[in-house]
């Protein structure tokens, strides 16, 4: 593993579910569909998988 992505792991970690999905929808993505154990945001081009804890 590269040390930047253990950095963008580390971060990842400490960012809260709800302040990932605030950003997501900042940035014109959209909830596309929700599951049990995750949700998936797109903006038509790029599709995001943010899973539940």
């Amino acid at each position: 593993m590269s040390p930047y992505a253990w950095e963008a792991e580390k971060v990842y970690q400490k960012l809260k579910r709800r302040d990932l999905i605030k950003y997501f929808e900042e940035n014109w993505f959209f909830l596309l569909r929700e599951g049990a154990r995750h949700s998936i945001y797109t903006s038509g081009i790029k599709t995001i998988h943010i899973g539940h804890i």
